[in-house]
């Protein structure tokens, strides 16, 4: 081109390099990072983050700013996982322009499988395998193995055992060096941390139990009479069979312990009942010594070492969910117990709370109570008779005999009991959860108008208003049990007290008498305290029946936890005496 000339040259376009997110580690490492809990510190690596530039950046984690994110440097960027942040893609975005995303499972949950284990000196056991880890969405986090080395790990965890006998590498794995007793606990960001209890035996020892899979729960055991084992059950850690805990449920899944549940700012109080198991004695003379003098049908906490499965006794798991801490009441209704000169308000509401010093939801159909339960939250429903079952069997293995109002606002075989009465109604029926001593002698935390002795169970299981359950029922002019609707061949006994329990494989779940006897309803007959099983063929009503657990405030010694009355169809609502309890199962 001569000089002087012009010409004509593409448009010159400036583009940002984007940044580019290769992967999450854990702070100052270069381990990969899938799944960690709030309170982790973690790192992206990669590319063109901007801080040469000096470039304005954002990182979120499923929608949730992380506000302290620091960058050092153009290939790394440094924060720490915010708590209530829930499983999603991790995203960064520098000056307007994104990077891939990369998932991240925020974990909410990290307990032992065993609460103890014992192996010998000199072998190792891999501790991921003894861990059940929980992300925000309560599925498990596992580890993959591939040639037998680890090659995920389920989550970002540290370890840290004590003393000389053990050692634990950053990978997990445990070394038993030398006998004797030692723990080792895991930690995981600000989750709470969790101790094992190993127990090393002499090298050579012929009982070793290095196997990490769960404990067995039906190892045989001799209770002899008066062994405090009579009274521990036997806890079982979560699996895929059993309900798990709420998404924002923290904590410990082997303990009973209240949850409360907030919709649209209405507080719901709840508490989970852990999973564990029972035995059902079949032929209680068979089962051992201490054993004989049993019913039919009675629950203990431990395996009989005598019999036969099946034929001299049989376990059953219960639990895992959430039972009404209280009886339901309406959405809207008032709490107060009128000592501060507000009284209690019953409210109008179609939709239900549980909650204290409340007025209870009655005069409600059973159909308008599966509806209710349904309309609270999808993982909702009425309580089912094997989960009222439940609670009345911790009651049973762990020896505490549930009092309730059943004379007009105290317990008729415990009169110091009293209970907060209901303005509403002048017939005795009480406030939600009142029940209290009046000679002020319960030990401090114990109320034994629930279901675990404790301020913390299940409040009203004997008593108060009859509990629409959804399980069982019963067609006119039958004589046999139905379960949802199903006929099921179980004859049920004639009306009377309950003298023991069906252990039919069908019905033992859901505590069903099989045998009764005639009382006078002034004083409790038998280990079932009295508690009345009103049905009979000829009381039946037409059609299908329904149950109704409980008894009421009236009840006197036929009311109780075991009580069971079959005799009334669902559209029964019967004006104060009858309402339900909702259940939460995730």
């Amino acid at each position: 081109m001569a000089s002087g000339q012009t010409t004509s040259a593409p448009q010159l376009v400036l583009s940002r390099q984007a940044p580019v997110v290769q992967a999450i580690v854990a702070a100052g490492t270069a381990r990969p990072v899938e799944a960690a809990a709030p309170g982790t510190s973690l790192e992206l690596v990669g590319l063109h983050f901007g801080a040469s530039k000096g470039r304005a950046f954002k990182v979120e984690v499923q929608g949730v700013p992380i506000l302290d994110a620091q960058r050092p440097s153009d290939e790394r960027i440094r924060f720490t996982l915010p708590a209530g942040v829930r499983t999603g893609d991790v995203t960064l975005e520098v000056d307007g322009v994104f990077a891939a995303a990369k998932p991240l499972r925020v974990v909410r949950s990290v307990t032992w499988k065993k609460l103890a284990v014992t192996m010998t000196a000199g072998a190792t056991a891999d501790l991921h395998v003894l861990l059940d880890v929980r992300d925000s969405e309560v599925v498990a986090v596992v580890p993959v193995w591939d040639g037998g080395q680890l090659v995920r790990r389920p989550a970002e965890l540290t370890f840290t055992g004590d003393g000389t006998r053990i050692y634990v590498g950053s990978d997990g794995v445990l070394q038993a060096l030398s006998e004797g007793a030692a723990t080792v606990t895991v930690t995981a960001g600000s989750l709470p941390p969790r101790t094992l209890e190993l127990t090393i035996l002499a090298s050579g020892s012929s009982d070793p139990s290095t196997d990490p899979t769960p404990v067995d729960p039906e190892l045989p055991r001799d209770p002899e009479p008066g062994d405090d084992g009579w009274f521990k059950p036997v806890v079982l850690p979560l699996d895929s069979n059993g309900g798990r805990l709420a998404p924002d449920d923290l904590e410990d899944a082997l303990t009973h312990h209240p949850y409360v549940k907030s919709k649209q700012g209405i507080k719901s109080s709840f508490v989970w009942i852990p999973r564990f198991r029972a035995f059902q004695l079949i032929r209680p003379w068979q089962c051992g010594a201490g054993y004989a003098g049993f019913p039919v049908g009675y629950w203990v906490a431990r395996k009989p070492a005598q019999g036969e499965a099946e034929v001299d006794w049989a376990g059953e798991t219960f639990g895992g969910f959430y039972a009404g801490m209280y009886e339901a009441s309406r959405e809207d209704s008032r709490a107060g117990n009128g000592q501060d000169g507000v009284p209690a308000f019953a409210g109008t509401s179609s939709h239900l709370k549980v909650a204290p010093e409340s007025i209870p939801w009655t005069g409600i159909s059973w159909q308008q109570a599966v509806t209710a339960c349904a309309d609270y939250d999808p993982a909702c429903h009425l309580m089912g008779d094997d989960e009222w079952t439940a609670l009345a069997v911790w009651s049973m293995i762990t020896g505490v005999t549930v009092r309730g109002n059943n004379h007009y606002l105290d317990d008729v075989e415990a009169q110091h009991i009293v209970f907060a009465p209901d303005p509403t109604d002048p017939n005795g029926r009480a406030l939600t959860g009142t029940g209290r001593d009046a000679g002020q002698t319960f030990a401090v935390a114990t109320n034994p108008t629930t279901h675990t002795g404790l301020v913390t169970g299940v409040y009203d299981l004997h008593g108060n208003v009859h509990e629409w359950t959804a399980t069982l029922g019963g067609v006119a002019g039958a004589s046999h049990y139905q379960l949802l609707g199903q006929f099921v061949p179980v004859a049920m006994p004639v009306g009377g007290e309950i003298q023991s329990l069906s252990p039919h494989r069908l019905v033992r779940r859901y505590g069903v008498p099989e045998s009764t006897s005639l009382g006078n309803g002034s004083s409790p007959t038998g280990s079932f305290g009295g508690d009345l099983f009103p049905a009979s063929t000829a009381q039946l009503a037409e059609g299908t029946t329904h149950a109704l657990r409980g008894g009421c405030w009236s009840g006197l010694s036929h009311s109780g936890i075991w009580s069971l009355d079959l005799t009334w169809p669902g559209s029964h609502m019967s004006g104060e005496l009858v309402g339900f309890r909702p259940v939460l199962r995730y």
